[in-house]
């Protein structure tokens, strides 16, 4: 039977259906703004929260919840990752990684222990007081006794939300490797979006309680679909255009004082929403040459520069509203500052175009 998480919820202003095959998509990531109901549905698949008559809850086949039905938590076999450790303060190490193994004989524990401190990349710190850890090594724990039990599904609640910027850049490509590493299907509650980009293969978007979209991560991402999604990924330019005809095979569309070329969509006359992601555009002078038909050349100005972690948003007239990001390098290159001229280049398959009521 094909490993599959099947999770009809009810519970306060939640109404969500998802399913997810854990075979072909390990890692999903549920995705959303604070309130939105990720961490009920977590909570209710974990068996920690009881859902309303109407829901389903089953992995492999096997219910959990149907209103008449309720699987308690301890019997469900799950590992939960809390946001903010939970770990035993009058315990150390290995004994918190080991608390989930009562049910285990006794002699096979301290080998189950190491496996998962290990797999965890926290083996270096066994026999420690777990007072004594810093906030990523205590994740690192968490993480190993949520393990350590061999779950059939692992359950992290905004794992990263609570450490310092620093320790989360580091630890959110690493936790990827680490739950790859483990070779257990995991659901993520996150609303970061570099954490959703870097730990998922699957995005499940949770809107007011529903289901907004469900898809690949990058294909969310990219090409959302409904305004709300959008809001929710921070597509950074979302503006009102019409589809104006055909031209070679992709739509024409008119957006403020400009025409752009994208992807085919919706019929000629159709009110659109035009989404382009800020990493989609790149800058140029105007002695640049073209390069490629299908590449949008749009002549702007400068309105703004603002630091984004690593790199700039640079916010641009193009004729509508435009964003961009570079590098400090590029900036330098281009002398860019409010006011300069520039040439903003977009392929147009990175133009994302939504129906407009």
């Amino acid at each position: 039977m094909a490993r599959t998480l099947t999770a009809r919820v009810s519970r306060h202003v939640v109404d969500l259906d998802l399913t997810v095959d854990l075979e072909t998509t390990p890692v999903t990531v549920v995705f959303g703004p604070s309130g939105a109901g990720k961490t009920t549905l977590l909570r209710c698949v974990a068996g920690l929260d009881r859902p309303e008559p109407g829901s389903h809850i089953a992995l492999d086949g096997e219910v959990w919840d149907d209103g008449a039905r309720h699987l308690p938590a301890r019997r469900r076999n799950v590992g939960f990752l809390f946001q903010d450790h939970a770990l035993f303060p009058h315990l150390d190490v290995d004994a918190n990684v080991a608390y989930g193994l009562h049910r285990v004989p006794r002699g096979e524990r301290a080998a189950l222990t190491r496996a998962a401190l290990r797999t965890a990349g926290a083996e270096h710190l066994s026999g420690r007081p777990t007072r004594h850890l810093s906030g990523g090594e205590a994740q690192r724990v968490a993480l190993a006794r949520a393990i350590a039990p061999s779950p059939r599904l692992l359950l992290l609640d905004e794992p990263l939300a609570a450490l310092d910027a620093p320790t989360r850049g580091r630890l959110r490509a690493e936790l990827r490797r680490l739950l790859r590493d483990a070779g257990i299907p995991a659901l993520v509650v996150t609303h970061d979006r570099a954490e959703a980009l870097a730990l998922g293969d699957l995005l499940a978007v949770v809107v007011a309680g529903r289901l907004a979209q469900l898809g690949p991560v990058h294909e969310v991402f990219s090409r959302p679909a409904t305004p709300a999604v959008a809001a929710v990924v921070e597509t950074e330019t979302v503006v009102p255009g019409v589809v104006t005809g055909d031209d070679g095979g992709l739509a024409r569309v008119r957006v403020g004082d400009a025409s752009l070329l994208a992807l085919p969509g919706p019929a000629a006359g159709s009110a659109v929403l035009v989404c382009v992601r800020a990493e989609e555009v790149a800058l140029e002078t105007a002695a640049d040459q073209p390069r490629g038909s299908a590449r949008n050349r749009l002549p702007a100005v400068v309105t703004a520069l603002a630091p984004a972690g690593p790199l700039l948003r640079v916010d641009l007239d193009a004729g509508f509203p435009l964003a961009a990001y570079i590098t400090r390098p590029a900036r330098e290159d281009l002398g860019l500052a409010p006011g300069n001229r520039v040439v903003a280049v977009v392929k147009a398959p990175a133009i994302h175009l939504i129906p407009r009521d």
